[in-house]
């Protein structure tokens, strides 16, 4: 494994030095410009390829998304270890990364607590890097100045598969631009990323026609145009999270019932999304068996016929958040979710009145969460 740090102040300057040196060492097919802050590079080469790197950087990291304890990396490996034994000291957990270990890395972290730690690459890694990056994470830089950077790594990146930028405050759109320009991208997460517009999910629909996951919580400049578009433009899609806290009103049945028709969609996110049980019907009606997970949080306009209508047509529903849905009151439906083994999200009103339904009845719910 390779790894890279820099301070944080540096962000810039330390990935636009590194662009122009990887520039000039490698040739017109190169694909990754590596950047700095915190940088994490897993390689698995093919032996006429450059060897793996025999030092790996020491340090935390934990997802975002995740409750899992941060994970410590080896800080050495020893020279007589097979390729084997390496790839097993520096694996990374696979709830953070890739579950494909062809894939490389490349994790960018805003984290205060980073110290530099190791040196650039030597310039005869860099074209092996670029050519084998896979998928990029980009996480809470604060950086005014991060676009510029971004778009450097994203012309060079001509095979990524998967972009995950979280948290990030000054991502916009241009920076999104020249990632899409190759046509690669199959898995996108933008969630947190504020200042994201429609023009620039317009362009994923027209780019990444194979995209299969989409993730876009608390991005409230997206809205059902662009949405639309996804659902028509990228059947392949499976993952789709539009969750917000606030701007509910630009996503709408219009768009999520697109997408219940047109796309694959297994798992949606619409927390505090302007949705109906009409919304829910269409939903369940169309995508039936393959609907897994649904997240409707804050969505207080959904009543009971939300419930029945996935417990009439989805069978493999197994998580289904209602926080804060208080027209949904009818325990007995519930119930039967939970009998069906569906992992439920409630909030503490819920909860109550859910456990003095089941006390009066005499008739235990045991009600679970799922983990996050």
């Amino acid at each position: 494994m390779l790894a890279i740090a820099t301070p944080n102040a540096s962000f810039s300057s330390s990935i636009t030095s590194l662009a122009s040196v990887s520039s000039e060492t490698s040739t017109s097919s190169s694909t990754l410009s590596t950047p700095s802050t915190s940088a994490c590079v897993k390689c698995h080469p093919a032996p006429d390829k450059a060897p793996l790197p025999s030092r790996s950087l020491h340090r935390r990291f934990s997802h975002p998304n995740d409750s899992l304890s941060p994970r410590d990396y080896p800080t050495e490996s020893n020279n007589n270890q097979t390729l084997k034994e390496h790839r097993k000291n520096v694996h990374l957990n696979k709830k953070l990364l890739s579950n494909q270990p062809s894939q490389n890395q490349l994790i960018v972290s805003g984290t205060e607590d980073m110290q530099p730690q190791l040196p650039l690459p030597p310039n005869h890694h860099l074209h092996f890097y670029r050519n084998s990056l896979r998928t990029l994470f980009v996480r809470k830089l604060k950086e005014t100045s991060i676009n510029e950077p971004l778009m450097q790594i994203g012309r060079h990146a001509t095979k990524l598969k998967r972009l995950d930028v979280y948290i990030c405050d000054h991502f916009t759109d241009r920076a999104l631009y020249p990632f899409l320009a190759h046509k690669t991208l199959t898995y996108l997460s933008l969630a947190g990323c504020h200042r994201l517009t429609d023009v620039a999910v317009l362009r994923v629909s027209e780019t990444c026609t194979m995209l299969e996951h989409l993730d876009l919580r608390a991005c409230g400049l997206v809205s059902d145009v662009s949405i639309s578009a996804i659902a028509t433009r990228c059947p392949r899609l499976r993952h789709l999270n539009v969750g917000r806290i606030r701007d509910r009103h630009r996503i709408t049945v219009r768009s999520i019932t697109l997408i219940a028709k047109h796309t694959k969609a297994t798992v949606l996110g619409l927390a505090g999304c302007d949705i109906d049980d009409e919304c829910m019907r269409v939903l369940a009606h169309y995508r039936r068996a393959g609907l897994e997970r649904v997240s409707v949080n804050n969505c207080q306009r959904l009543t009971n016929a939300t419930i029945y209508s996935f417990i009439k047509y989805c069978p493999n529903l197994s998580v289904f958040e209602m926080k804060e849905c208080h027209l949904i009151n009818d325990w007995e439906a519930v119930a039967e979710l939970v009998h069906r083994k569906v992992l439920l999200t409630l909030c503490d009103r819920q909860n109550r009145a859910c456990t003095e339904w089941a006390q009066r009845r005499g008739r235990p719910v045991d009600v679970k969460a799922p983990l996050k």
